[in-house]
């Protein structure tokens, strides 16, 4: 009889390069020790059920090293074995926005702020060097997401002449509130959509947690776009010139229709996006592009 061999798992965790200016020469760097590993390293943990990745990053900074950060640009993940089989770990640029007492406890019992030069030489793992420069390469970048929105009732279902007003179903709903986690990850300051209901309601979970608007434009719409397809890309230069000049993560909201054209225009190419997903894309303080990630949903 044929002896199956086990099946080898990739287990996915995401963690951060926290960087904040110490008022020298060069950011500082957040790491943490573990008393179990005697290590000193980046926050990271595993990726919980139903999580974005990006999600979990944030999550576990704040448990690890109780700063609550926002994110910026992705660096390159790391791989190494476990008795698993291999474990995939998502790294990301991250600012602080908020940092509390650390209390000690059996994960991680101590928390530096190191200069970068100095944090380098610090790290335990010969992987996390690299993530460090790589942050420290990125440092100012902004953040802009471009949407789909979440599951709408059908048209049939709806009946309504103005399809502009075709709500989303209960479905769409809950995908609109665990959305709401993908724009906080980022520190989303400044929310844009279509003005039908769809577009305007799958941001109105993370608009109400920011106590925040959407920002409504017709000619994002499906009629209207399709009309004045000009119109779309001025709305996006606009958006992209205004989150660098005011350094403000800024979401906006489309349908399927007008999603390649609002990417063309920030200089993605356009791959397919189910409602619910997005794309993040990441700009220097020039406008350059860094880095693009399609996120799908997590259903």
């Amino acid at each position: 009889m044929a002896i199956r061999k086990p099946v080898k798992k990739t287990v996915l965790a995401a963690g951060t390069v926290v960087l904040r200016d110490g008022g020298g020469d060069e950011p500082e760097v957040l790491l943490v020790h573990r008393p179990r590993y005697n290590d000193w390293s980046l926050p990271k943990g595993k990726l919980d059920e139903g999580e974005y990745l990006a999600e979990c990053a944030v999550r576990e900074t704040l448990e690890e090293a109780n700063v609550s950060v926002r994110l910026s640009v992705p660096l390159t993940p790391i791989e190494y074995p476990i008795v698993e089989g291999v474990k995939r770990v998502h790294y990301w640029l991250a600012y602080v926005r908020e940092e509390f007492e650390h209390i000690p406890c059996p994960e991680v019992d101590k928390i530096r702020w190191l200069p970068l030069s100095q944090a380098l030489e610090k790290v335990t793992y010969p992987e996390e060097p690299d993530l460090i420069l790589q942050a420290g390469q990125s440092e100012g970048a902004i953040s802009i997401i471009v949407a789909r929105h979440a599951t709408a009732c059908s048209r049939a279902e709806w009946g309504g002449s103005d399809d502009d007003g075709r709500p989303l179903s209960g479905y769409g709903k809950l995908q609109a509130k665990h959305l709401a986690a993908l724009l906080d990850a980022y520190g989303v300051e400044r929310l844009i959509a279509s003005t039908a209901k769809r577009c305007r309601r799958t941001f109105k979970p993370y608009a109400k947690q920011i106590d925040g608007q959407v920002e409504g434009t017709r000619a994002l719409t499906e009629s209207e776009s399709w009309q004045e397809p000009d119109q779309v890309k001025t709305i996006m230069h606009r958006a992209l010139r205004h989150a660098l000049k005011h350094h403000q993560p800024t979401a906006i909201c489309g349908h399927l229709p007008t999603l390649p054209l609002m990417l063309a225009s920030l200089g993605v190419v356009y791959r397919n996006m189910k409602p619910a997903t997005a794309v993040v894309i990441h700009f220097s303080e020039n406008g350059e592009t860094l880095a693009s990630e399609f996120v799908d949903s997590t259903d």
